[in-house]
């Protein structure tokens, strides 16, 4: 198997890799002694205080919530409630076919792997040309002999995830375009909905849920034209997507080419964001060496100064996942709400053990 596939394959893996335990203790304060107390403590908040009914409680979907919450069951359980109010009056993001996504372009990309120091990156650009919505979404791998001997060395998506990590010191980057946002052929639900997705398959995954997710906002571009289908709804729904009401661990939020109109709608978003929220928001004007001081130039694409060398479009990421994802990852996404088509595609089995 090609080792871009390899890496494909790694976004549907739900491993718990105890090489990632000591990630996951500096990272999310999880301790193997007692991670199952805190579980349990969670599990019985939710029972008492009856605040919210969430779809699962098993103990892999309550991890979710307490690795990006310091592992602190009453943070975890207010996430927990917040998420499942955001999914109830937004069920409108959900109920459609998910992988039809793949019309939104231009928008999102993403490198990986991911890096222990940043997690996954994520950039979102807006830009004057006339162009859709969704870029990138999958694993680069810089120059080496990890590359160049892939599939002799890498012999399954658990391996990948370890040499990735180890000897790569890689990380995953999501970069949104916003100005490639065509308006008049991608509704703005389009584009939310496409960025939940993205989240909800991500958080799917143990590796992400540990190191995380940096995003890069790139303002470059941003107009009226842009400004005009901004609401509160989607102000509200943008933040809570960042971490706010969603279990997403948020390494760093970076913006850079801002102009005098995000200075105008900033206000807009700001009365969503949680106070300790902004100690990871980072301003960097148009300075690439202010972006370079957070993330390496190595894990960034060349119009950022980088050398990032495999950057996959996002409708590529999503028709690879739509033919590796697992019956596991049909089941979550249903769940979710999705319109699921399983006879399209041979559905494929992840590593569990």
């Amino acid at each position: 198997m090609p080792f871009i596939d390899i890496a494909f394959q790694a976004d549907t893996s739900r491993y718990e890799d105890a090489d990632f335990e000591e990630y996951a203790r500096r990272n999310c304060g999880e301790n193997p002694d007692t991670r199952d107390a805190a579980i349990e403590e969670l599990r019985r908040l939710l029972e008492d205080k009856g605040e919210c009914r969430p779809r699962r409680n098993d103990d892999a979907y309550l991890l979710r919530f307490l690795r990006c919450r310091g592992f602190i069951p009453a943070l975890a359980h207010r996430l927990m409630v917040r998420y499942e109010d955001f999914r109830l009056n937004n069920s409108y993001l959900y109920d459609y076919k998910p992988f039809g996504l793949q019309e939104v372009k231009g928008v999102f990309s993403c490198t990986l792997p991911d890096n222990p120091d940043n997690g996954r990156i994520t950039i979102m650009k807006i830009d004057r040309r006339h162009r859709q919505c969704i870029t990138g979404f999958l694993p680069y791998i810089k120059s080496s002999s990890i590359f160049r001997h892939s599939y002799e060395q890498v012999c399954n998506r658990r391996e990948f995830q370890k040499k990735s990590i180890y000897e790569n010191n890689c990380l995953s980057l999501l970069i949104a375009f916003t100005g490639k946002w065509d308006m008049d052929s991608t509704p703005a639900k389009d584009l939310m909905r496409c960025a939940c997705l993205l989240e909800e398959i991500c958080v799917m995954q143990p590796r992400l849920q540990i190191l995380g997710v940096t995003i890069v906002i790139d303002l470059q571009g941003l107009s009226l034209r842009h400004a005009r289908h901004l609401n509160l709804k989607m102000a509200n729904q943008f933040v809570s997507l960042l971490g706010a009401s969603f279990p997403l661990f948020l390494r760093g939020l970076h913006i850079i080419n801002s102009n005098w109109l995000f200075n105008s709608i900033l206000p807009m978003f700001k009365q969503f964001v949680p106070k300790a929220g902004w100690e990871r928001i980072h301003f960097h004007g148009s300075s690439l060496e202010s972006l370079h001081k957070q993330i390496q130039p190595q894990f960034l694409p060349p119009e950022y100064g980088g050398h990032c060398e495999y950057v996959v479009t996002c409708e590529e990421w999503l028709s690879k996942i739509e033919i590796y994802k697992d019956e596991f990852m049909v089941k979550d996404l249903e769940d979710l709400g999705y319109q699921i088509d399983c006879n399209e595609n041979k559905l494929h089995f992840t590593f569990t053990q």
